[in-house]
Order: structure tokens, then sequence, then C-alpha cells
């Protein structure tokens, strides 16, 4: 991320600065620019460490991401005539009060699916990077969202 050299020629002030950005603390006394450029070079590994750790922002287990599908199943697909007073929303045009309340409803029904259909995708995704060891062992099932297939991993024999 940030190289010694490229720091080292940055002032305090710039150095602080770039801390600030990230919102990381100088290690030791902020008069240093060693302080700064120590917390800059080190941060982007601590924070992986922490991830393997399971430290801060951690994925949910497979039995979550479960929920979240069965709770896509729930709210199903939108009927013809419901995809297509959506798409005649998106494009600006509001139907008159009461009514109107139900067509931003369905809207915000359709939105609220389609972002948990990408938080199932994306928590997947972060599933299938995970060390393919690890995952293995305990017994793991991939969903990839291109293909719309599941792949299954079984854990190993036990010797």
């Amino acid at each position: 991320m940030f190289t010694r050299s490229e720091l080292e020629i940055k002032t305090i002030p710039e150095l602080r600065d770039l801390c600030r950005r990230y919102g990381i603390k100088p290690t030791g006394s902020a008069a240093y620019k060693v302080s700064y450029m120590t917390s800059l070079m080190a941060f982007p590994q601590l924070a992986l460490q922490q991830v393997r750790e399971g430290r801060g922002l951690k994925s949910p287990g497979f039995s979550v991401i479960q929920f979240f599908e069965g709770v896509i199943d729930e709210i199903n697909s939108p009927t013809d005539e419901q995809a297509a007073l959506i798409k005649i929303t998106l494009e600006g045009r509001r139907m008159a009060y009461p009514d109107r309340f139900d067509q931003e409803n369905l809207l915000n029904l359709h939105k609220a699916k389609m972002h948990l259909e990408m938080a199932v995708g994306l928590l997947n995704q972060s599933l299938s990077t995970r060390s393919p060891t690890s995952l293995r062992s305990r017994g793991f099932v991939a969903f990839n969202c291109s293909s719309l297939e599941y792949k299954v991993f079984s854990p190993p024999p036990s010797v």
C-alpha cells in the first residue's frame, strides 16, 4: 500500500492528514514521522490479520445466508403487471393518492429484494474466497450467482 520511500518524503502534517484520512492513530509519539509511517505501512496487514482471526467484520455462517435466501424466496417474484408498474415507477411516473402509497411500497419491496440478492451474492463470494482447505474440513456449499449453480464441498473422511 504505502512504501517507506513514499512516506519519507512527506512532512509530519501530511502524514498526520493521511492517518486522519484513513482513521488510524500514529504508533507512539505524534511528534515523530516514524510514528505515522509505521502505522501507515502496517495497517493493511493488521487489518487482514484481524479478518483471519475473526475480529471485526467477518463473514456470516452458511445458515445465515440460507436464511436470507429464504427471505428472498418468501418475497417471491413480481407478476407481469407488477413488473410493469415497477418499470414505469422507475421512469418517474406516479399514481394519484392513495394508490401512490401502494405503488411506493411495491417499489420498495422490489428494491429490498434486489439488495438482498446482491448481498447474498457478495456473501457467497466471500465464503468461496476463504481457504478451500478450511472450508472443506467443515463441509460447505457455494452458490454461484452468475451460473445459478451450487457447488458442494463435503467434509473429508475421518482418519
